[in-house]
């Protein structure tokens, strides 16, 4: 029977489909490998993670999991600003103070965010996934994220000790 990559179920068993999935949300290798739906030893973890079909569908999960979430970011963009806004015109003074100052600080990440490229229109074709272009930055904001470091410090794909 030929392999059909086209449908999940078909691709991989129902623990690699699991493992992908935790895989993709940041989970290492040899924690997956522990997981109660997956308990598999960390030399079939390491093997699967080498596999083509197994790095493709922790892939798109990573890709589908960015785009819901960048989705969200981007619904809450026209809230954010209202947020700020209302804050500014003094029009949440019923809310308690701790969480006015929350609300104004997350609003904030989320414009900063925005407004520095970082929440981009996953269908518009140039957006490019977390991607500044250098010349677009001011100097202050360019000494402030070389003084925080680039953040593209990703985590390596080795197998984890225990």
């Amino acid at each position: 029977m030929p392999e059909r990559d086209d449908v999940p179920s078909l691709r991989l068993s129902l623990k690699q489909e699991r493992a992908a999935a935790f895989i993709a949300r940041g989970r290492g290798k040899a924690e997956t490998a522990r997981e109660l739906t997956v308990q598999v030893s960390k030399t079939t973890m390491h093997r699967w993670c080498n596999e083509p079909r197994f790095k493709r569908r922790v892939e798109e999960l990573r890709t589908s999991v960015d785009k819901q979430a960048t989705e969200i970011l981007q619904q809450a963009l026209t809230e954010s600003a209202r947020v700020m806004v209302d804050i500014a015109l003094g029009k949440l003074s019923d809310v308690d103070i701790k969480e006015l100052a929350l609300r104004q600080k997350t609003a904030q990440w989320i414009l900063d965010m925005h407004y520095r490229g970082k929440i981009l229109d996953p269908k518009s074709p140039g957006a490019k996934k977390d991607e500044l272009i250098d010349d677009d930055l001011d100097d202050s904001t360019r000494d402030e994220l070389m003084a925080r470091g680039s953040g593209d410090d990703e985590v390596g794909d080795e197998e984890e000790d225990e």
